[in-house]
């Protein structure tokens, strides 16, 4: 019997999400990041990933935790098996 493959969603479409559901623009998650809206569309389009650090203040912005937005495997990271 085949083993259901398991798909995930990129962070950044987690985070389009949150941030979309939260009501807020891009423009206030700039702000409230400390960053230019250039690196915000930067992190929605999958081009770069933020730093735990304006990670953790976007998550809080939006209202969810910074776990709701990064998992290993929305980074594309595979988990170890020990």
């Amino acid at each position: 019997m085949a083993r259901k493959k398991r798909t995930t969603t990129p962070w950044n479409e987690i985070l389009r999400e949150k941030i979309e559901l939260s009501g807020m623009k891009s423009e206030a998650v700039a702000v409230k990041a400390g960053v230019s809206l250039r690196t915000v569309f930067r992190w929605l389009d999958g081009e770069a990933v933020p730093p735990v650090s304006r990670a953790v203040l976007i998550a809080y912005a939006v209202g969810c935790s910074l776990d709701e937005i990064w998992t290993t495997e929305s980074l594309g990271h595979k988990e170890s098996k020990r």
